[in-house]
C-alpha cells in the first residue's frame, strides 16, 4: 500500500497541496492521508499567582 502523508493547516494554498498529493496518489495507485496541525499549547506562569499567559490564546477552537 502506498500512502502520501500530508500535514494539513488552515492557509491559502492548502487546496493546491491536497490536489498535488491526490494526483501523485493516483499516479502511484496509492492514497492520501492527512494529519491536522495546530499550534503547540503551552503556558507561562510567573512567580506571582496572578501572572499566567497562554500561547496561543486558550479560546482557540480545537475542532478547527
Amino acid at each position: 500500500m502506498k500512502s502520501i502523508l500530508v500535514p494539513v493547516e488552515d492557509h491559502a494554498t492548502m487546496n493546491e497541496v491536497l490536489g498535488t498529493a491526490a494526483e501523485a496518489a493516483r499516479a502511484l495507485e496509492g492514497q492520501v492521508k492527512a494529519v491536522p496541525l495546530r499550534p503547540m499549547q503551552f503556558q507561562v506562569v510567573g512567580a506571582e499567582p496572578i501572572v499566567a499567559v497562554s500561547f496561543p490564546p486558550a479560546d482557540q477552537d480545537d475542532e478547527d
